[in-house]
């Protein structure tokens, strides 16, 4: 991920907003780690929990087996806990 200057760190933390960085580090660390779970995608992130949108509902029950999983991975590139649940939304 590409670092966010100094001077917009702070005006993100002055604001309030500073969920948006970790917000744009759980994206990225998600394409990375979903590039391998085919029609699985990033939706949205929301105060620890990851919404990823599904397109094939046969495989939700894999997937919910695998959320774990998918979780550790996340966290496991961001080098932080910041995803503490999965939640699967569908894509249609």
């Amino acid at each position: 991920m590409k670092k966010l200057s100094k001077g917009v760190e702070e005006f993100l933390r002055q604001a309030g907003l500073h969920w948006v960085e970790d917000y744009m580090k759980v994206r990225e660390a998600c394409e990375a780690v979903l590039k391998t779970y085919k029609g699985l995608e990033f939706a949205d992130y929301r105060k620890g929990i990851l919404y990823l949108k599904y397109e094939n509902l046969h495989a939700l029950t894999d997937l919910y087996y695998r959320r774990r999983g998918i979780m550790d991975a996340i966290n496991a590139v961001l080098g932080a806990n910041l995803v503490r649940d999965i939640k699967f939304v569908s894509g249609k």
